[in-house]
């Protein structure tokens, strides 16, 4: 999503509305790809899931 949005494939607005994304979270997945890159942003479902119970 962050490259079709730096690309200008699609526009933020257009991104956030059609795939229901928040600011947030596209503000959470650009400093993670800044910080780790790619592998940064797979996540495994357990994982996800622990974030969700802890915070």
């Amino acid at each position: 999503m962050l490259a079709a949005i730096d690309g200008g494939l699609i526009e933020l607005a257009d991104a956030r509305a059609r795939y229901r994304l928040s600011g947030k979270k596209l503000g959470s997945w650009r400093h993670v790809l800044d910080r780790a890159g790619i592998p940064g942003l797979r996540v495994t479902k357990g994982r996800h899931m622990r974030g969700q119970m802890i915070g």
